[in-house]
């Protein structure tokens, strides 16, 4: 039963139309002016500029047509696009001054004005980011599969990270993932080529049971509540199966990787009511592990806004199961629900027409009156507009070159970091005693290891420990990497307590004999085998670990127990 409609089908950017006149004018120009001085050619990175590649880039975004004549027209003198005496003349040239000005901002990794909004003219960012975009592009097809030279990957890497920390600014997740998955097959074609393969073989074994599951859902909310619903899959990227192994390895690092973790079901329904009333249903079907993630209540500061949650869910048998659960067929489904407008807003961010104009200049910007409770719980677009122009509004906190990135805590609070900076330098940022204490990071509501790069907008939030978890792997493999963090942690390490010591062994103890525990995990396990045997406070009992007090308080004796009840739960 599919109770979808083409209402819900969710919004993509349609090709800009463009002047008849302004086609005409630029046809006639490049049959005229070939090699002539009123051309400048440009090139990036030994690149030729491309203009009918990089326009008909823009014409997909669907930036404006103004911003597409200026990306055909980049290379051609002020003066002649100025005698032309065509409608918007002068918009055109502004837009092909303003985007120069960007790209000369991205060239010298001067992010400041590339990650401030609002902006003069949005469309002359997407003209300087798409120049760019366009010349990785070419140098990926020219490549053949192989890694470019030290130098050339230090500039590719450096765009990438600009035009990634651009594209999440606007909000545009689409974008973000390309660049991120363009950058990873330029710098390491085989093992892009690697992942790429193990993604597609993983997807496509897993397709029947992630469209059963589909089916599943869709046929309880229309049995529930015979509404329109629309449940799409999405697949993860290349760049995103890679950081869910690396998370993998410390969470689960015996368990494979299945079709359910690479894929987030995408539930498109019409109202803010909907969103609730299809969470409320499909939560019936199974277990919640995790914490709920409501950004209906409180969107992302670009606008970003939906129910976010894990589902452990009971599968038929009969299904052709994934390795691990042919004995017990339960998966965990990582589900989103939006309305159509919510899911093109995450999406498409600043592409979105209605999106478009928050991100000019104050003068083209309109007010976003507070909604009665009925109107915005019966509205399609929330509280995702206000959201974005409340940000760009009421930003106390502004980027500059020293620490141009801007991330938010969980509570929204935005706090300005370094390019290249990791979770746990964030944690030291915020308070040197969360960075000592740091257990586990979440980047955008997804658990992350505490070395995961951050990019402008994201949103961070940092679980500590009840006791020190500095270690000297946080140094030697670049966990921290502001002078702030890593002074921190040698400030701790040199302290040295007993807490850390004993703590330490009976980690190096379980690691020995593969248990591999997150810092979460062991910590229940613990609480577990102090309650058993009456062994006062948790975290008395690890400070007096290995000080030979009696057996109970060795290492040895600590991960012998926590062995023996793994083993009695599993």
């Amino acid at each position: 039963m599919d109770n979808g409609n083409d209402l819900l089908i969710p919004w993509k950017p349609t090709l800009t139309p463009l002047p008849e006149e302004w086609v005409v004018f630029v046809e006639q120009l490049d049959q005229q002016l070939k090699g002539s001085p009123h051309i400048s050619p440009n090139y990036i990175l030994d690149v030729r500029y491309n203009a009918k590649r990089v326009g008909n880039q823009l014409r997909t975004w669907q930036a404006s047509w103004q911003a597409i004549m200026a990306a055909y027209l980049w290379e051609y003198d002020e003066e002649v696009i100025q005698r032309s005496g065509l409608p918007e003349a002068d918009a055109v040239v502004n837009c092909i001054k303003q985007a120069t000005l960007y790209a000369r901002a991205i060239e010298t990794e001067d992010l400041p004005p590339l990650l401030t909004p609002p902006y003069e003219d949005l469309g002359a960012l997407l003209v300087a980011t798409a120049i760019y975009f366009q010349t990785l592009k070419v140098l990926q097809e020219k490549s053949n599969g192989r890694p470019c030279d030290v130098k050339k990957r230090a500039a590719i890497e450096s765009i990438a990270l600009i035009l990634r920390n651009i594209f999440k600014r606007l909000g545009i997740w689409m974008l973000k993932r390309e660049i991120e998955d363009l950058s990873e097959q330029l710098c390491a074609p085989h093992k892009f080529k690697m992942r790429k393969k193990e993604l597609t073989n993983i997807l496509h074994r897993d397709a029947p049971l992630i469209e059963a599951t589909r089916q599943l859902l869709m046929n309880a909310y229309g049995e529930a509540v015979q509404g329109s619903i629309l449940i799409v899959p999405i697949p993860c990227s290349v760049a995103g199966l890679k950081r869910r192994q690396q998370s993998q390895s410390v969470t689960s690092p015996t368990v494979p990787l299945n079709g359910f973790d690479l894929n987030t079901f995408n539930v498109i329904v019409p109202t803010v009511q909907d969103c609730y009333t299809a969470f409320g249903v499909l939560s019936q079907l199974g277990h919640i592990p995790e914490r709920i993630v409501d950004q209906l209540t409180n969107p992302k500061p670009n606008g970003s806004s939906n129910i976010f949650f894990k589902l452990l869910l009971k599968l038929p048998e009969e299904l052709p199961h994934a390795l691990g659960h042919r004995d017990n067929p339960t998966y965990l489904c990582q589900i989103q629900i939006g309305t159509r407008l919510m899911n093109a807003i995450t999406w498409y961010g600043c592409l979105h027409p209605s999106c478009y104009p928050l991100y000019m200049n104050s003068s083209q910007q309109k007010e976003y009156a507070t909604s009665s409770v009925s109107g915005l719980w019966h509205s399609e677009e929330g509280k995702v507009f206000r959201s974005i122009h409340e940000d760009l509004a009421n930003s106390n906190v502004l980027p500059d070159r020293e620490c141009p990135i801007i991330v938010y805590d969980k509570d929204r609070r935005s706090v300005p970091l370094p390019k290249r900076v990791t979770a746990l330098d964030f944690a030291y940022a915020v308070d040197p005693n969360i960075g000592e204490y740091a257990a586990e990071a979440f980047v955008n509501n997804r658990k992350s290891p505490l070395n995961r790069e951050l990019d402008a907008g994201d949103i961070v939030e940092i679980r500590t420990a009840s006791y020190i978890q500095t270690q000297q792997e946080w140094l030697d493999s670049n966990y921290a990497r502001t002078p702030k963090a890593r002074q921190g942690i040698r400030k701790s390490l040199q302290r040295d307590p007993q807490e850390r010591r004993g703590y330490n062994q009976l980690r190096e103890i379980l690691d020995r004999h593969h248990y591999i525990l997150t810092t979460e995990t062991l910590e229940e396990e613990l609480r577990q085998l102090v309650k058993q045997h009456r062994l006062g406070a948790c975290l008395e009992y690890i400070r007096l670990l290995d000080t030979g007090k009696d057996p109970r308080y060795t290492p040895e004796w600590a991960a012998q127990q926590i062995m023996e009840q793994i083993a009695e739960q599993n």
